[in-house]
């Protein structure tokens, strides 16, 4: 198979940081409302928007790194 690059070419991806921010959000948004519902047929408006909260960030934290840079705290987030 050919490639379509040359040896001689500097090749650069960037990512579509739109794009995979819109998927997180709609996922995270999607997941959180079926969850605040899982255990409550009427959930509290402040319940729906805690696990809409959390599951965007846990979209968020599965596609990327994220780093502190501080003089206080230098170093990757993990949760």
């Amino acid at each position: 198979m050919k490639s379509i690059f040359s040896r001689n070419q500097k090749t650069i991806m960037k990512p579509k940081t739109y794009n995979i921010l819109s998927d997180c959000i709609e996922t995270g948004i999607l997941y959180g409302l079926r969850k605040s519902k899982k255990h409550s047929d009427d959930p509290t408006d402040e319940v729906v928007s805690q696990e809409i909260d959390r599951a965007i960030w846990s979209e968020l934290h599965n596609k990327f790194n994220f780093e502190i840079e501080s003089e206080e705290y230098e170093g990757e987030v993990n949760y």
